[in-house]
């Protein structure tokens, strides 16, 4: 249990390092905007288990940051590992992953669903590693098409 809890801690510790870098502007990246190397995920739990399980807080909604390169973008088990040290009240592998790409206002500003039927409609499920392998791939390309070209969006990350 302590090593779980200092991986944990340690994992926690090395992306916020990652963003205090960002924030300083010391991003190896050569763009116009710094971007460590972070990808952005917005969780939603759903409304039927939010009650199920009294969540508040923290645990209805949150951010979760995954470092490129990690299990996290690999693997579904390793997926299911992020968001579980993030929502801790979900029991270990109780939970199903459903991705959708964001909605984004011209100044970046990700928007929630307009409704449950427009994010059920327009999701997948993350069912496997290949699923895992195809949403990061679908994020980088919208993110690069968003961020690139005739588009004015401002995205800091993918």
């Amino acid at each position: 249990k302590e090593r779980s809890i200092q991986r944990r801690v340690s994992r926690n510790l090395h992306i916020k390092r990652l963003l205090h870098s960002e924030a300083n502007g010391k991003s190896s990246d050569s763009s116009p905007f710094p971007v460590p190397p972070l990808y952005a995920v917005k969780v939603w739990v759903d409304d039927d288990l939010r009650e199920e399980l009294r969540l508040s807080g923290r645990e209805k909604r949150g951010r979760v940051f995954i470092e490129k390169g990690a299990e996290g973008m690999a693997t579904l088990r390793g997926l299911k590992g992020e968001m579980f040290a993030f929502f801790r009240a979900l029991k270990k592998d109780s939970f199903l992953l459903a991705a959708t790409l964001p909605r984004v206002a011209q100044d970046g500003t990700i928007l929630s669903p307009e409704s449950k039927e427009d994010a059920i409609q327009n999701s997948w499920k993350i069912e496997n590693d290949d699923d895992v392998a195809k949403t990061f791939a679908m994020a980088d390309e919208f993110f690069q098409n968003a961020t690139m070209g005739t588009s004015s969006l401002v995205m800091k990350r993918p």
